[in-house]
């Protein structure tokens, strides 16, 4: 992404209207709202050699204010009503490298210190190396137990819960849908089963499927959750 202006690719502009390439040069504005409400204006433009797609007057502003890096991508799409959305996907800044799909992750929960291993090792590494570089934790990124248990409270009795997430730092699915949990968890795991995991590439361009191998599994916690469905899987890739 270039500070002043964006070239756009098939699947950002097909939310768009149809450009009248008639025109010379075949222009539009473009008016979008992000998550928080707040209304942008672009003017998408076809032009240069070779001929391209761009978003030019206001990207800029756009750029600046949002604090883009090179790497973050831009989202847009049709609400249901019909607006337009832009949305931005951060890429993975603070996250160490050599940790990748190959290696070894596991996910538990520390009874000692009331913490939890987060899956994917992303989370882990942004907040060791975040440590490393202020010296000290300072409360970022970190979820309290507590919180967690009042969401799910809330959620099994079907009233409206807050929730933290952070986006690129931990699994790429924050919203899981329920007839792949019930799936998953009619499955029955046993060491040694292998399987396949979808991951992004670091600009979120495709999906990559790696198969990887169970080599134990465990209950969440029998003394505090008796009886629970859960299961805490170790996987090799």
């Amino acid at each position: 992404m270039a500070g002043v202006s964006l070239c756009l690719d098939i699947a950002q502009r097909r939310f768009f209207q149809r450009l009248d390439y008639s025109a010379d040069p075949p222009l539009q504005t473009v008016i979008a709202k992000d998550v928080h409400g707040e209304v942008w204006k672009f003017r998408h433009i076809y032009r240069g050699t070779p001929r391209r797609h761009l978003l030019t007057t206001g990207w800029s502003t756009f750029v600046n204010q949002k604090k883009l890096v090179a790497g973050d991508s831009i989202v847009f799409l049709r609400a249901e009503n019909g607006d337009l959305c832009v949305g931005i996907r951060r890429s993975r800044r603070g996250i160490g490298s050599g940790s990748g799909p190959e290696s070894s992750l596991t996910i538990g929960w520390n009874s000692n210190n009331a913490t939890c291993a987060i899956p994917y090792d992303g989370f882990s590494l942004f907040v060791k190396e975040d440590e490393m570089r202020n010296g000290r934790m300072k409360g970022r990124g970190r979820v309290r137990p507590e919180e967690v248990l009042e969401a799910a409270v809330l959620a099994a009795n079907g009233k409206p819960f807050q929730v933290v997430y952070y986006p690129r730092a931990s699994t790429p699915e924050f919203c899981v849908k329920a007839s792949s949990v019930r799936a998953a968890s009619a499955i029955g795991w046993c060491s040694g089963m292998r399987f396949k995991m979808a991951f992004e590439t670091e600009d979120s361009s495709r999906i990559s499927w790696f198969m990887g191998t169970v080599t134990s599994i465990q209950v969440a916690d029998p003394v505090r959750w008796p009886n629970s469905p859960w299961r805490l899987l170790q996987r090799l890739f």
